[in-house]
């Protein structure tokens, strides 16, 4: 059936119906197949095809299906990779919780310093500490802050 021949059909029993000529939809495409004409009877109209027609569906079907195939494979291929970064970001957590495991244990043995060092005679203020030649004393809160009257 050809589409524009269709169109055209319903085309004019819109027309007939916008124009109150007929009441309803049934009516309108009886009226418009009479109008139209005999002739054009689309009742009766088949599709034919070409034997070249149909090898070229043939091959186009084929094509898609190779296609089809290749998207599936390569679908499958990522699905096996995504399950292998899955484990190896296990293993690795299972890794980090190994050395934090590991690291709560040198936090306590840390108290453990920080507490003798509590204990040891306290450094010289003004003596640099740091890699900057810095000592505590250059930087000190007093020295940035005012805490005297206001006038």
């Amino acid at each position: 059936m050809d589409i524009n021949k269709v169109q055209k059909l319903n085309e004019m029993a819109m027309n007939l119906k916008r124009h109150n000529i007929v009441i309803s939809k049934e009516d309108a495409l009886g009226q418009a197949e009479r109008i139209y004409g005999n002739e054009n009877d689309f009742s009766k109209e088949t599709v034919e095809m070409h034997t070249n027609e149909m090898d070229e569906l043939r091959k186009e079907v084929r094509k898609l299906t190779i296609a089809m195939q290749h998207v599936v494979q390569d679908m499958q291929d990522m699905k096996q990779k995504s399950t292998q970064l899955e484990k190896e970001l296990n293993d690795a957590r299972v890794g980090m919780s190994a050395r934090s495991a590991r690291g709560e244990q040198r936090a306590v043995s840390g108290e453990r310093e920080a507490a003798e060092e509590e204990l040891r005679p306290k450094r010289d203020v003004s003596r640099p500490i740091d890699r900057n030649n810095v000592a505590p004393a250059d930087v000190s809160v007093e020295k940035f802050f005012y805490f005297g009257d206001k006038r």
